[in-house]
């Protein structure tokens, strides 16, 4: 028998359960983080491949090509003037597609902080942060009311909260700001989506994702249109003391 880190004592050869939890907490962030970069990177139009809102889009590269082009007018026309003379050109200037990379845009991020997802919170904190670059200057915590922070306030854990949740400060929230493009990140426990916001989102056409806890209910997702994905977090999991402990981002709440 070995003795684990915690004191107990397993069998030679047997993962400790400390080692076991760490490896879970591993994947659980692994996991979280891809799952929000795929959604992120679908609705900004990037690739997942570039650091930051980046995308890429075929353009015209301007090149040097052995062979006659019509782009190169002075060298058409110096052909037609002396066809078999010394000055005919053996270089010709000419465009070739190349896919290039160019800004793209950042998308509304938008975190529910009610009191049921207490738990689930500071690991999403820890997901996000490595992805602030594809994210809107300000993150949206909402829970009866939506309520903003910088990515400064996010690495430092502030959560903005007042216990509750409702959808329908979302909703309200992106028809007032015109949002083209959003994330939410719920357990789906959140209500209705008023039916004159549903509508009016509808008729912009409004490109949504909705990322849920595993044990979280798509309402709102069917209620919007939207995507769903669901991450591989449940409350239980989240709520593990090793865990908690092990999460850098330790998440300040005020109401």
């Amino acid at each position: 028998c070995t003795t684990s880190a915690a004191g107990s004592r397993t069998p030679s050869g047997a993962a400790s359960p400390l080692l076991a939890d760490a490896v879970a907490l591993h994947e659980a962030r692994r996991a979280t983080v891809a799952t929000i970069r795929r959604a992120l990177a679908a609705l900004a139009g990037t690739d997942t491949a570039l650091d930051g809102p980046w995308a890429r889009s075929w353009e015209d590269r301007q090149v040097v090509l052995p062979w006659r082009t019509m782009a190169d007018r002075r060298a058409e026309l110096r052909v037609a003037v002396d066809p078999g003379g010394d000055g005919a050109p053996l270089l010709f200037r000419g465009a070739l597609p190349r896919l290039a990379p160019r800004p793209g845009g950042r998308v509304r991020v938008y975190v529910d902080v009610s009191g049921s997802m207490a738990d689930v919170v500071p690991l999403l904190y820890g997901a996000l942060w490595p992805l602030r670059a594809l994210v809107h200057p300000r993150v949206h915590l909402f829970s009866t009311e939506v309520r903003d922070i910088t990515h400064a306030e996010l690495g430092r854990g502030l959560v903005l909260t007042t216990g509750g949740t409702d959808i329908a400060c979302v909703a309200e929230h992106m028809v007032a700001r015109d949002v083209s493009r959003a994330v939410i990140i719920t357990d789906g426990e959140v209500g209705d989506v008023p039916r004159a916001c549903r509508r009016e989102l509808a008729r912009r056409r409004l490109r949504c994702t909705v990322l849920l806890t595993r044990d979280g209910t798509g309402d709102v997702a069917r209620q919007l249109r939207a995507r769903a994905l669901y991450l591989p977090l449940t409350q239980s999991v989240a709520a593990h003391p090793t865990l908690r402990r092990a999460i850098p981002h330790n998440t300040r709440r005020r109401s």
